[in-house]
């Protein structure tokens, strides 16, 4: 759902608990009616301050339907989910004879929509907590009011309840939304063997390890002056966007977020190379003899794996990186020089939002994109 489910199902036999509780949810100020609130703030800060509190208070509205007896809440509860159009919140009363009462009705209701929120209203104790329970079972999404209630308590739960139905909502059409991408980006069975094969033959790899700074330069170190040297291409890659992650998923999801990408990148290291971690999302892949052409075509394939949205937290999210790449042919790299240069050019990349910035103008088909 795109919009917010306001829906109340209101189900009473006692027709003035009806407008009561419509009187209290719908602000109702007919008559030049206010509530005690208003009169305080007019006292204290003028009229003004009173009028700025209603209009806030007024923008909360909600559609509410009524139903007097068990068997019709359950027909409206029913056809308004089969037409798409649920409840977000049940308010029941337990007793309403002559039919089925208010446990009963809540039982039937969710056989047909378990995510609905219900608050059991009632005055009188013709089930006890341990009959209830046994009845409806533990569940979150059950709350008990009883009669007489004070009308803060019942806005509170109105407000809290329909909020926390929509943020449920918004996370099953999040989940929804990241599958059917998946589909569409054409991740077929071949497809997710091949890179499950391929994930498993990386992990086998020793070299796949993250290395920090140090341990990085050492092994550059050892690579340029071992036999067999044919250069390589240093890649200085940096997460965007990384800063508003941490803020809105705090650091353990930032922790997580890490790990997608740095498992990502270890899939697409093949034999010799290797990758270390350089600042708090910033990291270094190196590909050996890998020419300028190579290193591009990684960097792009590297993209492309990471169009396809991630689940953290049951969040989906679209990793996106920006690159600095130095080619170091074989013969005269100076390893501090070159990874200076790299990271330079990854500075810039940053700097101008760019995907792909290469040391020394060289091969620059870098391209301009928005930001994460």
């Amino acid at each position: 759902m795109t919009i917010f489910n306001n829906r109340i199902l209101l189900v009473d036999d006692n027709e003035s608990i009806h407008l009561d509780i419509k009187h209290i949810l719908q602000n109702d100020d007919r008559n030049g009616r206010k509530i005690g609130i208003n009169k305080i703030e007019d006292e204290l800060f003028g009229s003004d301050a009173s009028a700025k509190h209603l209009n806030r208070v007024s923008s909360i509205q909600y559609e509410i339907s009524s139903a007097y007896q068990g068997g019709e809440a359950l027909k409206m509860f029913r056809d308004s989910y089969e037409h798409g159009n649920p409840y977000a919140l049940v308010i029941m009363d337990v007793r309403m004879p002559p039919g089925m009462d208010g446990i009963q009705t809540i039982k039937e209701m969710r056989n047909i929509d378990n995510l609905v929120e219900l608050v059991i209203c009632t005055a009188y104790s013709d089930y006890g907590w341990e009959q209830i329970v046994e009845q409806l079972g533990m569940s979150d999404k059950i709350q008990f009011l009883s009669k007489p209630f004070e009308s803060i308590t019942l806005k509170q739960l109105a407000l809290s309840l329909t909020t926390k139905w929509n943020i449920a909502a918004r996370k099953r059409q999040y989940i929804q939304l990241l599958e059917n991408e998946t589909e569409k980006l054409g991740k077929t069975a071949d497809g997710l063997g091949k890179r499950a094969d391929k994930q498993s033959e990386t992990n086998q790899k020793s070299n796949a390890s993250l290395l920090n700074h140090q341990s990085l330069v050492e092994r550059l170190t050892s690579t340029v002056s071992g036999e067999g040297y044919k250069g390589m291409a240093i890649i200085a890659l940096d997460l965007v966007g990384f800063k508003n992650i941490n803020e809105a998923m705090s650091f353990s999801g930032g922790d997580l977020v890490l790990k997608e990408l740095e498992t990502k990148l270890a899939a697409f290291l093949d034999i010799g190379d290797f990758m270390g971690r350089v600042g708090a999302d910033e990291y270094v892949v190196i590909l050996t003899a890998a020419d300028s052409a190579e290193a591009k075509k990684w960097v792009e394939q590297l993209e492309s794996e990471l169009s396809i949205p991630v689940l953290v937290d049951e969040v989906p999210l679209r990793l996106r990186v920006q690159c600095g790449v130095k080619i170091c042919p074989a013969i005269e790299t100076a390893v501090d020089l070159s990874l200076l240069e790299a990271l330079s050019a990854l500075a810039s990349a940053k700097s101008s939002n760019k995907d792909i910035v290469y040391a020394n103008s060289i091969d620059d088909d870098s391209k301009h994109t928005g930001t994460f």
